[in-house]
């Protein structure tokens, strides 16, 4: 099979066809639903990392547009027809719907470092006849990184971290991303949205170096900041999965952005990253 040649060509007609709608188009602060619902109580400050406490509370769109994007990738199809699974291809991301006559959703999250880690959970079998590809872009469409995995796995969470080789996130920029799946190599299915990178305040700075790993995590997703939440959460839980606690901060992070059926699926061989503590 001959994918390569018509993975780039797809994902080129993707990009066009999906750009209207991701290139910063005129939306205001207002376009967004009512403030998502505070996280249920769980006890006082104290205690709050006595597990299941990191909520993500989502921070200010930024001021140049939403992006939009699908954390859901739909039905399985082609060689992925045969996974013996209700769920979809899904991107480990906030997603919010926006008020407007499409309906879409907007689907993005931010970074505090140059090469952030994404996930995807995949509920087909991974091999090598199953491509997936990775693809960052700028704020004028210039790739950034792009990847093509073909691996062996069982279905599961994996990652994916652009090399330090490649282009650093800037501060204040939005970049692109998309990851698909070729379960036919002219139709794949696919998930899309936006990252931002920002510079934490020196107070938030000095209270995340001095955290552990665990502390990390609630800081990073109290203060909006999804994807360094969710990667020092991810390490941690790959690290330590017998850990009651880190479990159920785990499932409390996903269920705060309403992917708790992504909670209790396992990570993928392929990829683990090592735990900084």
């Amino acid at each position: 099979m001959k994918y390569p040649a018509a993975i780039a060509l797809t994902l080129i007609s993707l990009i066009h066809a999906t750009a209207p709608a991701l290139a910063y188009p005129t939306l205001l602060t207002s376009t967004l639903k009512q403030t998502p619902p505070a996280p249920p109580d769980r006890g006082a400050p104290g205690d709050r990392l006595r597990g299941g406490a990191v909520w993500y509370t989502p921070p200010t769109p930024p001021e140049r547009g939403i992006p939009e994007g699908r954390t859901r990738g739909g039905a399985s199809r082609g060689d992925c027809s045969a996974a013996a699974t209700a769920q979809s291809l899904t991107a480990l991301a906030p997603s919010t719907p926006l008020n407007t006559p499409t309906a879409r959703n907007s689907v993005w999250g931010l970074t505090t470092v140059e090469h952030p880690t994404f996930w995807f959970y995949i509920p087909y079998e991974i091999t090598p006849n199953l491509p997936m590809e990775f693809v960052l872009l700028d704020e004028e469409d210039n790739v950034v990184y792009q990847t093509t995995l073909t691996l062996n796995s069982p279905s599961g969470v994996i990652n994916i971290t652009p090399p330090s080789t490649a282009p650093g996130l800037e501060v204040g920029k939005m970049y692109r991303w998309y990851f698909l799946v070729y379960c036919n190599a002219d139709n794949p299915i696919f998930t899309q949205g936006g990252i931002q990178r920002i510079t934490p305040n020196a107070e938030l700075a000095a209270m995340l170096q001095r955290s552990p790993a665990r502390e990390r995590a609630m800081l990073y997703a109290t203060n909006g900041i999804w994807f360094d939440a969710l990667t020092t959460l991810a390490t941690l839980r790959q690290a330590e999965p017998n850990n009651g606690a880190i479990a159920a901060d785990w499932t409390s992070l996903l269920q705060s952005v309403d992917l708790e059926d992504v909670a209790q699926q396992r990570f993928a061989p392929c990829c683990t990253l090592p735990v900084t503590r």
